[in-house]
């Protein structure tokens, strides 16, 4: 395979390429995995232990790949049951650039998820409905920019109103520290 060259990114591209991507294949695991164990609703499908019965289990679904910049991602999950609650972990990682020629193009970013996809009562599974269309969302840096700088400004008013307060006092209203 062909080595591309990377310019360095920043560690905002870093992360939303990585947060955009987990949302990507959480959705697609989520809604695999939900369709697979809807056939069982109300029976017990769970070892003492929480995990599933061999009988249940099915292949599961995962991602190596290239984008065509270069960046590797690598996306897969675990199902877990506790709580109540039977639930599945998503965890992809997104690397790029390279350590051996040139380090400061080198990257690597891991980013989890937890969804709930039923509920257990009694040992059994049952249907809870999940809303996953916050997974819909492909975040890109000039909204986020944007909402940073509403940020930026929202306290500066906020240290200007505070400082009308005695720190004495900010205890007994409750007024925090909101900046570093």
């Amino acid at each position: 395979m062909e080595t591309k060259t990377q310019r360095k990114k920043s560690n905002v591209e870093v992360k939303i390429l990585a947060v955009n991507n987990l949302n990507k294949y959480a959705k697609q695991f989520f809604e695999y995995e939900r369709a697979h164990f809807l056939q069982f609703l109300g029976q017990s499908i769970f070892k003492v232990d929480g995990s599933v019965k061999a009988k249940y289990e099915h292949e599961r679904q995962s991602y190596k790949g290239q984008l065509p910049d270069g960046t590797w991602i690598d996306a897969h999950y675990w199902l877990t049951s506790s709580y109540g609650y039977f639930d599945i972990h998503i965890k992809i990682c997104v690397n790029g650039g390279t350590y051996d020629v040139k380090p400061n193009t080198a990257f690597c970013q891991y980013e989890e998820l937890a969804l709930s996809m039923f509920k257990i009562e009694d040992g059994k599974l049952v249907d809870s409905p999940a809303d996953i269309s916050p997974l819909d969302i492909q975040y890109n840096i000039a909204d986020l920019q944007e909402a940073a700088k509403g940020i930026e400004e929202a306290k500066k008013i906020y240290e200007t109103a505070k400082e009308k307060l005695p720190y004495r006092f900010h205890d007994v209203f409750w007024v925090e520290k909101l900046t570093r």
